[in-house]
């Protein structure tokens, strides 16, 4: 029995076929948007970059420069899945330079966000914080809770990296509201592990670098068992 999906690719299939024979390129270029969608779901991903690729030559010759920032935005996550991580840089970067000038900041703030994910995977923090901060200060400023609270999470990641356990500390606490109130079960459990670990970072640094009892009660929440 087809799946739904198996038909409404073949559907896809047809009027590409028919946009492309009566000469509508906005509409080929859409349908071929369409069929990656449908490839990046079954990870087909040559066939993903193809109907991308596609795509993206078309939007760039009618000068339909949203579709061209989308489509480059888009093969950016074929290479950041691939693990091509500087093929994804450059996509995000020049996809988030077009948004920025169309004044689309829901889109730069994807790309922003991607490029954090990208930057902290090479642990290139300072780069990856700048990236992530942008991102969650669009965000926030849109109302996009789940994404606010992604980029929160990984600030928090970013700065237990470094060891600098207040702030990871303060960022999980704040991404765990976040997600709590969107009901985000993932997310809300993730930040509570995120936290027992960075008091418990933190717990060792103030017992071996400064010991100072006092210190200790003053930043981490009494809860929390020294060794």
């Amino acid at each position: 029995m087809r799946t739904e999906y198996t038909e409404a690719e073949e559907a896809y299939i047809e009027a590409r076929d028919i946009f492309s024979q009566i000469g509508d390129q906005i509409g080929l270029a859409e349908c071929l948007q369409r069929l990656g969608d449908f490839h990046q779901t079954r990870s087909q991903y040559t066939e993903w970059e193809g109907a991308y690729t596609e795509a993206r030559d078309i939007f760039s010759r009618i000068g339909d420069q949203l579709g061209f920032a989308r489509c480059v935005q888009r093969l950016g996550d074929i290479h950041r899945l691939r693990s091509e991580y500087t093929e994804a840089e450059e996509a995000f970067t020049k996809a988030r330079d077009l948004f920025f000038r169309l004044g689309d900041q829901i889109g730069v703030g994807h790309c922003a966000h991607c490029l954090g994910f990208v930057h902290r995977i090479r642990n290139q923090y300072t780069e990856a914080e700048e990236a992530y901060t942008q991102a969650r200060d669009i965000f926030s400023r849109m109302g996009y809770q789940l994404e606010l609270a992604q980029c929160v999470q990984a600030l928090g990641q970013i700065h237990q990296r470094r060891e600098d356990y207040i702030k990871a500390e303060n960022a999980f606490t704040e991404a765990r509201d976040i997600f709590s109130q969107i009901g985000d079960r993932l997310g809300f459990a993730q930040c509570v592990k995120s936290l027992g670990e960075s008091r418990l970072g933190l717990a060792a640094s103030v017992k071996w670098h400064v010991p100072v009892a006092l210190v200790v009660q003053a930043v981490v929440p009494p809860s929390i068992h020294f060794l």
